[in-house]
């Protein structure tokens, strides 16, 4: 007799698999939002026209085109810690485990610095072509614009890395001192 509280082996399955699958079309739109949030803030710096094309079967994450030029963008977010990370995702997927409450810690600057530090090292240790742009994209609900324009300037890049060029992109608080909103700084180059 088949425990009616417990789900069978089949029904766990099915529900992974369509939990993959939903989860992986909100990971895709969310990197091609921050994508599109990029090339729009790039566009307008390099008073370029660069507009979405294709998803790449491999990496890098979003192709846009400007005429013959192409723009390819690998992109990743940055979180206070697995825990926070956990607590956004957990309930966009839905997970009965997610947490429900994240305090942050005193060391809060910390946390975040090596966050940063270490998806930076992440994505600069693999390979990509020669002309893609990491954009790294935080959610912020602690750092103001000129906070976080601190930590963006202690962020160190390896020397060596396969990035045409590295962004660090924000969503800022308002704050009684400071305006909110897209924020856009750019960590590495080798561009001319």
């Amino acid at each position: 007799m088949q425990d009616l509280g417990r789900p069978s082996r089949g029904d766990a399955l099915r529900w992974v698999s369509r939990t993959a699958t939903e989860m992986n079309k909100l990971k895709m739109g969310f990197e091609r939002w921050i994508g599109d949030e990029f090339v729009g803030w790039y566009n307008r710096r390099h008073m370029t026209r660069f507009v979405y094309c294709a998803r790449p079967d491999r990496a890098p994450d979003i192709e846009y085109r400007d005429g013959d030029a192409t723009l390819l963008v690998e992109t990743t977010e940055v979180h206070y810690n697995p825990l926070s990370a956990h607590l956004l995702w957990g309930h966009l997927r839905a997970d009965p485990r997610a947490p429900t409450e994240w305090s942050s810690p005193g060391a809060i600057d910390h946390l975040f610095s090596d966050s940063v530090k270490r998806r930076v090292e992440d994505k600069c240790a693999k390979l990509y072509p020669a002309s893609t742009v990491l954009v790294l994209y935080h959610y912020s609900v602690f750092f103001t614009r000129s906070r976080m324009a601190e930590h963006v300037s202690r962020t160190e890049v390896p020397v060596q890395h396969p990035f045409r060029a590295i962004y660090f992109t924000a969503s800022l608080p308002r704050s009684t001192t400071e305006d909110g909103g897209y924020e856009c700084w750019q960590l590495a180059s080798v561009e001319a």
